[in-house]
């Protein structure tokens, strides 16, 4: 199966070979439904609460005496059938969290992002960058809106999906560690190996450069996210992602998913896992 890729003008330039065994089977539907009911489910907050009986305000006395009145027999004001008495079987905090597997939730985001290849509502565009689309330095609404209109989704609910950012390890503790590095000194067995202070510094150098490099990558394509991100944030219909937060009910609910190459991929290979 192929799937059209076009350039930031809206023209086809070549095609995407995409797997007919991940993306040419049948949608699951009920996949979709069960992983859509578990995203609002997990929206809700389940703060509700009301006071039953035995919770609100008032006496416990009896109103009047129990026969001779030619009134209902009552045991106190705080009775669900009495105004201001409390509520029968009120609602209470409580969570809409269920659990699903993490295959069904994948076979979900498939289903849907075949419906979306099936009606033509996937467009790949090859990897660009803000600067790309004009000189500009600052990130403007109307290059983002003009890029839209090349596609003719101007009017459309969109989604569009930046590519991911690296994985960025965690900093080096470049703290100085003390009392622990003495020349020819041996731990006893119940203690961890000491290394000298030379070995420690010249280790710790090299994981400071490591990361610095790891860094500067992450950077550099976060930089480019946000541009595009806020060119695009002030459209009401855009909503603008990476594919680690793709997921079934985003792919339904929009008219048309936009997505760079790179963002492709990295949408396959979380599937895939």
């Amino acid at each position: 199966m192929e799937i059209p890729l076009y350039n930031v003008n809206g023209q086809q330039i070549s095609s995407v070979q995409v797997s007919d065994e991940l993306f040419g089977a049948t949608p699951n539907d009920h996949a979709i439904y069960l992983d859509v009911k578990q995203y609002l489910a997990n929206q809700r907050q389940g703060t509700h609460k009301a006071k039953e009986r035995g919770e609100v305000s008032g006496s416990t006395k009896k109103p009047y005496k129990q026969k001779g009145t030619g009134n209902a027999r009552a045991g106190h004001k705080r009775s669900p059938l009495w105004r201001h008495g409390g509520r029968v079987f009120g609602p209470r905090p409580r969570d809409y969290r269920f659990k699903l597997n993490q295959k069904l939730k994948l076979l979900a985001r498939r289903s849907a992002m075949i419906y979306k290849i099936q009606e033509n509502n996937l467009l790949l565009v090859e990897n660009f960058t803000y600067q790309t689309l004009t000189n500009e330095t600052l990130p403007k609404t109307k290059v983002f809106l003009k890029f839209l209109k090349d596609f003719n989704v101007q009017n459309e609910k969109v989604l569009f999906v930046l590519p991911a950012l690296p994985q960025l390890p965690k900093a080096p503790d470049t703290r100085k560690k003390r009392g622990l590095y003495v020349e020819g000194y041996i731990p006893k067995k119940s203690r961890k190996p000491i290394i000298t202070y030379k070995e420690y510094k010249q280790k710790l150098a090299s994981s400071v450069e490591a990361y610095n490099m790891q860094k500067a990558i992450f950077d550099e394509q976060y930089k480019k996210n946000k541009m595009l991100y806020l060119a695009a944030r002030n459209l009401p219909k855009v909503t603008v992602i990476t594919p680690i937060e793709l997921h079934t009910y985003n792919i339904m609910n929009a008219g048309k998913i936009i997505m760079m190459k790179d963002a492709w991929d990295n949408f396959v290979s979380n599937i895939t896992k």
